[in-house]
């Protein structure tokens, strides 16, 4: 039995006709004939039948015939489907909000314009969360801000990555700047000083091991400024002439409330806030699906040409420690 005979069948019942069902398939009215006949010896039943009125289908022709159009409309989906090699496939990155929002902002359409098949899928959680929902979720990509300032935080979580067995390259080393209202009047002098931020709250996270809070909170007012999980809601407050806040001046240029110039970074003469390193870590080269490998080159190109001065890319050796790679887009194998 093949597929042409059922066509033929199908066709032949639509018009009534052996003759108007070959001049829509564009051949004859004596092969449509030959193609049930081989049909019908096959079934060893007969499926239609000469009256005065045209074809009919027989009692056995009927049951046949419901069965046909089933597998027919089967074959017509399987045809207009797409091809599984040309489905969107999904790649999962979890990482922060800002870094989420700032993806969202220039990498997700470079990704579209490189590679139309992958879908990228992006999980926002708290940086203190992204290697635990790594390890849960099976999400095999992650950007992970860390404080290098903080040592004893960075060294802990360098120390899980290591133990994961995972890959770990510094993709951008982002300043971390002093954020002001635009009508904050701290913001509207020349020049600010560590001792004029004494009266200007601080707005943190809301998570005890702040690092912002731990590392400067001594510079500012004592009273409690805004804490809240939400960056956004920190920068309208922020925005409000509030409190001030700290964070990576970089990829926090896409933020809601800097984007339309509500808020605003500003140095402090004589303060360095350190820098928030963002590390690209991801599962061994070798448990990379290509579509994975294909997002895990791409995210160090396009840091490398969007991130003003290239960071050094740096990876684990297998002693656990940084080294620089030369490599412009490496994965281990």
């Amino acid at each position: 039995m093949r597929i042409e005979q059922l066509i033929a069948f199908d066709k032949v019942v639509q018009h009534s006709s052996f003759t108007k069902a070959a001049n829509e398939l564009y051949t004859t009215q004596p092969s449509v004939s030959k193609m049930i006949d081989a049909l019908e010896d096959e079934l060893g039943h007969q499926l239609l039948r000469r009256t005065s009125r045209g074809i009919e289908l027989t009692a056995y022709g009927k049951w046949v015939y419901g069965d046909v159009k089933i597998i027919l409309q089967m074959v017509n989906g399987w045809q207009e489907s797409t091809p599984l090699e040309e489905v969107p496939r999904e790649v999962h990155i979890q990482s922060t909000t800002t870094m989420c929002n700032f993806l969202s902002a220039g990498f997700i359409p470079c990704l579209k314009d490189r590679h139309p098949d992958i879908n990228l899928l992006l999980h926002e959680c708290r940086r203190s969360e992204i290697i635990h929902k790594m390890e849960e979720n099976g999400v095999h990509i992650g950007l992970l801000p860390i404080r290098k300032e903080n040592q004893a935080d960075s060294t802990a979580t360098l120390e899980r990555i290591r133990k994961n067995g995972w890959d770990c390259y510094e993709v951008i080393e982002d300043p971390e700047y002093l954020f002001l209202g635009s009508g904050h009047p701290l913001a509207l002098t020349g020049e600010i000083t560590p001792q004029m931020l004494a009266q200007v709250p601080l707005g943190t996270y809301s998570h005890v091991n702040d690092d912002n809070w731990l590392l400067f909170g001594h510079y500012f007012s004592g009273e409690a400024g805004f804490r809240c999980h939400s960056k956004d809601a920190i920068l309208q407050y922020v925005a409000q002439n509030r409190c001030a806040a700290i964070f990576p001046r970089f990829t926090s240029q896409y933020e809601y409330f800097v984007s339309q110039g509500a808020v605003q970074p500003v140095m402090v003469h004589g303060l360095d806030f350190g820098h928030a390193t963002f590390l690209l870590v991801h599962q061994s080269g070798k448990s990379l699906l290509r579509e994975e490998q294909s997002v895990v080159c791409a995210l160090k190109r396009y840091f490398k040409e969007k991130g003003g001065r290239p960071p050094p890319v740096s990876c684990w050796d297998t002693g656990g420690a940084f080294h620089v790679c030369s490599r412009p887009c490496c994965i281990r194998t």
